[in-house]
């Protein structure tokens, strides 16, 4: 009897094809081990090859004076990779590779950021770079992307509008955090449609962000309700620590809310300065403004006094009502206890606000890869142009062609207490919910768009 050789190959081959091509090898969002996973002991696959492994790289302050904000997405970005890494990698070029994750260490300053986008870029040949917790420092990161066209800019945290506009536009760059008019706007549909206050001091930090913000949202309270008595905005320095000036002008305006864009640690000290001028019953209103670490300062039984009532806009919110969300954030509270080094930090033992919507941002440009096949960035670019997307939350997001800005919902999270999520006795929690629906807070005419 003859043996085939050839058949034989051609079977074998033809079936590993098959197998490997075959949705069981396609990694599955939130689906692989995690049990082990710790962002303080993080470790990247040993490879031999750039071609065998996808290499992408995370843009944050790691040293300098807002070196803790870099905790926030670096803990996120160890779970997406430890995750789909558990699963083998991801099917790229028709083999699986794992993902590699690379710190660049922007220091919070425009020229390091652009010596390590250029590092991590043109030495270590990234796929893509995410980040970073400064609109002035994205600005810096896109304009070398664009430069370049070697890698992509996937920007989840810089929030100014100026960004995806025709002056800094480049189709390298993508968006995927709600830009600052879109956060503004949202926040002034909250407090016109949702509450009843009827005077307001604005104030913010003034660079393009905080003047995005500032100016967002007095605009659109004026055409959203324009009965509402508006002070400011007023526009302060960054890492400014006397707030002297603005609490004299705060007091004599005598708001019943404060609106500010303000992020740590500028959102603490504008904080302390308002309990400390007798202002802190005053509720605020922003992107960051609820802090654990600052709440913690005050005595136990002013906590609720000063704080209840204050709630945040931001790309997602713990109690957004969907199993998936719910999932992750209750298998990150019970997987926080397992972490070591800085990731001990009390601010991280659940992701709030842009940090847990990075969740979803991160996992979402991995399905994109996944789909498109491929690490060519045209076949990636045209996959995640227009894409529609069931993101890791739960919600449902959209990719704008023309300026690559993502479109989705806002949410809402006020703070009282006995929430749902508590860290320990006697702190405040978010304990309701809005969703700000998409069409509601979107650019209508983004000058890339017209």
């Amino acid at each position: 009897m003859k043996i085939n050789l050839k058949k034989i190959f051609l079977s074998f081959s033809l079936g590993i094809t098959l197998v490997f091509n075959s949705p069981t090898f396609a990694f599955e969002t939130f689906k692989g081990d995690l049990s082990d996973w710790d962002p303080g002991v993080f470790q990247n696959p040993i490879f031999e090859n750039d071609d065998d492994v996808i290499k992408v790289a995370l843009l944050e302050p790691f040293t300098g004076p807002s070196f803790f904000v870099s905790r926030y997405p670096m803990a996120v970005m160890t779970m997406v990779v430890h995750d789909i890494n558990s699963q083998g990698g991801i099917m790229v070029d028709g083999k699986m590779k794992k993902v590699v994750l690379i710190n660049a260490d922007s220091q919070g300053n425009p020229v390091q950021t652009k010596k390590e986008m250029e590092r991590v870029i043109l030495r270590e040949k990234v796929l893509a770079v995410f980040g970073t917790s400064s609109s002035a420092l994205g600005r810096v990161a896109q304009g070398v992307t664009g430069k370049h066209k070697k890698s992509l800019w996937i920007n989840t945290n810089a929030l100014s509008y100026g960004l995806m506009t025709k002056k800094s536009f480049n189709r390298y760059s993508f968006r995927t955090t709600a830009d600052t008019k879109s956060m503004a706007k949202g926040l002034a549909y909250y407090v016109a449609k949702k509450t009843g206050y009827k005077s307001i001091y604005m104030l913010s930090q003034d660079y393009s962000y905080g003047r995005d913000f500032g100016d967002g949202f007095n605009d659109a309270m004026k055409d959203l309700k324009p009965s509402v008595k508006l002070t400011g905005p007023d526009y302060h320095k960054l890492f400014l620590k006397d707030f002297t000036p603005y609490m004299a002008k705060m007091k004599a305006a005598s708001p019943d809310l404060l609106v500010s864009g303000d992020w740590t640690p500028d959102a603490d000290n504008l904080l302390t300065a308002m309990y400390n001028y007798g202002l802190g019953k005053i509720p605020d209103a922003g992107l960051f403004m609820t802090n654990l670490a600052f709440e913690r300062k005050l005595p136990a039984e002013d906590r609720a006094v000063y704080r209840e009532g204050s709630f945040i806009i931001n790309n997602a919110s713990e109690l957004m009502d969907y199993p998936e969300a719910q999932e992750i954030l209750q298998f990150w509270q019970k997987q926080y206890p397992k972490f070591t080094g800085v990731y001990t930090d009390s601010r991280l033992w659940l992701p709030q606000g842009i940090t847990l919507s990075r969740i979803a941002d991160f996992y979402m440009f991995f399905e994109i890869l996944q789909k498109a096949g491929s690490s060519d960035l045209d076949t990636i670019i045209k996959t995640m142009e227009g894409v529609e997307h069931k993101t890791a939350l739960g919600n449902t997001v959209k990719m704008r062609i023309c300026d690559h800005q993502l479109i989705r919902p806002l949410y809402i999270s006020v703070r009282g207490r006995n929430p749902k999520y508590l860290y320990e006795k006697g702190d405040l929690g978010v304990v309701s919910m809005y969703e700000v629906p998409a069409d509601a807070v979107v650019s209508s005419k983004p000058d890339l768009c017209k």
